[in-house]
């Protein structure tokens, strides 16, 4: 029979020490390794918000700079200009470049169309709003000099004149589109944002009958083709027109919120959190 070295110092069972610092220690060497491997799969599946910067920015309206017959490099060197004043966002790439699928078909000897340069110096107007199917950006026109940037979400608000405004914009001055309105994306797409979905449940005054396409941004996830070419004005301009970008507003001078989700990588589902948010809010 085995005897017992009454020697080892002994715990409250009466089991030697040495056994119980043991199978402790080898508890900590099982648990350390699973905490490393949860850590890494949190990491893995972090949502992307958790990339951009996490606290607040302002970021101004700039005025449309004139462009006509200037050189590529000098049209990119004033876009990655504008890119760089807020960088910090994390919004675009670090080395950010013009993406040719946009800026490949520009006439470097050609005039641009007025409105259309808008576009090109406010990289951080993720959806810019025209009428039907004209270029003509509305916030310009509106007396909103600045949008805010918060926690991997951009808003652009129009408060009271400026509302009135934009809805003069939507419902009379382009009077033939009578509340008919179009996202242009084409900033969004150049930092990578490839789809887009506008969430109906977290908007506000839109009607959900128009357009009937089924692959209308508020019925899927949507991803158009935007870029600047030589259209029939002989100008450098921005194309093409996609009735599935379009939104008809239900009132005019009503309390109206655009929600806009917007993925670098095509999401399984519409509900899917996005990487971005672009919100649009009128409170006339």
């Amino acid at each position: 029979m085995a005897r017992i070295d009454d020697s080892q110092p002994r715990g409250r069972m009466g089991k030697p020490y040495f056994l119980i610092v043991r199978r402790r220690t080898m508890k900590r060497l099982t648990v350390g390794p699973l905490c490393v491997c949860f850590l890494v799969l949190a990491v893995s599946f972090a949502p992307a918000r958790a990339d951009y910067y996490q606290g607040k920015d302002l970021i101004l309206v700039n005025p449309t700079t004139p462009l006509h017959k200037k050189s590529k490099d000098a049209i990119f060197s004033l876009r990655k200009a504008k890119v760089g004043e807020h960088g910090k966002l994390g919004i675009f790439p670090q080395k950010y470049m013009p993406a040719s699928s946009i800026y490949g078909q520009v006439d470097e000897k050609a005039d641009w169309v007025h409105d259309t340069q808008f576009f090109v110096n406010n990289p951080y107007l993720l959806a810019v709003i025209t009428s039907g199917d004209k270029v003509n950006a509305f916030l310009p026109y509106c007396q909103v000099s600045s949008v805010e940037y918060s926690h991997g979400k951009i808003t652009e608000m129009y408060r009271r004149q400026s509302a009135e405004k934009w809805f003069y914009l939507a419902f009379d001055y382009y009077g033939e589109f009578q509340g008919v309105i179009r996202l242009w994306f084409v900033n969004a797409y150049d930092a990578g944002f490839k789809y887009t979905y506008v969430d109906s449940s977290q908007s506000i005054n839109i009607d959900m009958s128009y357009p009937s396409s089924g692959s209308s941004f508020l019925k899927s996830i949507y991803s158009g083709r935007e870029l600047y070419h030589v259209g029939h004005l002989k100008k450098n301009n921005i194309s093409p027109y996609d009735v599935r970008a379009t939104i008809r507003l239900r009132e005019k001078n009503s309390r109206t919120v655009f929600y806009v989700k917007l993925w670098k990588n095509r999401p399984a589902a519409m509900s899917v959190k996005e990487d971005f948010a672009y919100v649009i809010k009128l409170e006339p």
